[in-house]
């Protein structure tokens, strides 16, 4: 709302004095003006057709004008492509956001949403999954995470903790390897919730406030992206460079799947990007063709 709508005079109007006409004006300047893809556009209609909702049940309006509302998508700018470089961190963009994570935990030594963000480069978690985790999911033992809950938004709006038992499933419900790597970085985080007297029901990430919502760490992110001078990117980005490392790497793609969560192999195969540059695609052909040389030679 802030971004798109605030500033316009249709924010000025009344609800009820809002047309149709109106709101297509608006939403085919809102595709010029911010180059829209066809993603963000539902997202800018589901923001009005919310609150036209609102609106209608709380008897503002007796007709939503977002009934008849006719969107023309050609202005819309085409869906990144499999191979785009922009829906992952490259290597030197990893490098700036771990030397930002630095520079954040020197100058806020007790705010612990970057500490989050570096193991998520590691986990590569659904950030609801991330900001719903808590020590009790940790096994030393077996030196697995377990799992089992994400931040969701009730019916009312609200924010609130769900369960993924509930929804009985394998991928929801799992449990995934770390290292001391990790640990370390899970103690740290103790320590500091510990100094501060941070505690909400044995939540890893709190502050003073109670549990860190995705809000929180998304914006950490933002600003970390800004203030490296590197694309401003999501934790959704982290988690595809996550996938992308693991198959990099020779983890199979079922496994992966598992790993993040899919209940569908296909959703996993987009999370698969080739951003390699031209000369290291041309090194790993040659590498990947070396062994027939011999038999070329004979």
């Amino acid at each position: 709302w802030n971004r798109y709508f605030a500033n316009r005079s249709l924010a000025e109007k009344t609800v009820k004095s809002i047309t149709t006409g109106q709101v297509e004006d608006t939403v085919h300047d809102l595709i010029s003006e911010y180059h829209l893809k066809e993603k963000e556009l539902k997202a800018v209609l589901g923001i009005l057709r919310g609150c036209m909702k609102f609106a209608l049940k709380e008897n503002l309006i007796a007709v939503n004008p977002m009934n008849t509302v006719e969107i023309n998508k050609a202005g819309c700018m085409p869906t990144d492509s499999k191979h785009d470089r922009s829906r992952v961190y490259l290597m030197p963009e990893q490098q700036t956001m771990f030397q930002e994570i630095a520079r954040e935990l020197q100058e806020q030594p007790d705010n612990t949403d970057a500490i989050a963000i570096q193991l998520e480069f590691k986990l590569g978690l659904r950030i609801g999954e991330l900001c719903a985790l808590k020590f009790s999911d940790i096994d030393m033992d077996s030196m697995t995470i377990h799992i089992q809950r994400m931040e969701s938004i009730d019916e009312n709006g609200h924010v609130i903790v769900v369960d993924h038992l509930k929804k009985k499933s394998r991928e929801s419900n799992r449990f995934l390897p770390i290292g001391e790597y990790e640990l370390k970085l899970f103690e740290q985080v103790r320590k500091i919730n510990e100094a501060n007297g941070y505690k909400e029901d044995d939540f890893i990430f709190v502050d003073e406030k109670g549990r860190t919502h995705i809000r929180a760490i998304d914006n950490r992110i933002r600003k970390l992206c800004r203030r490296g001078g590197i694309p401003e990117k999501s934790c959704h980005d982290i988690r595809r460079t996550v996938a992308f490392v693991m198959h990099k790497n020779g983890v199979s793609v079922e496994q992966i799947r598992f790993y993040m969560g899919h209940n569908d192999v296909n959703t996993t195969w987009g999370y698969i990007y080739d951003i390699d540059t031209e000369e290291e695609t041309n090194n790993i052909i040659k590498n990947a063709l070396s062994e027939l040389n011999y038999a070329i030679a004979l």
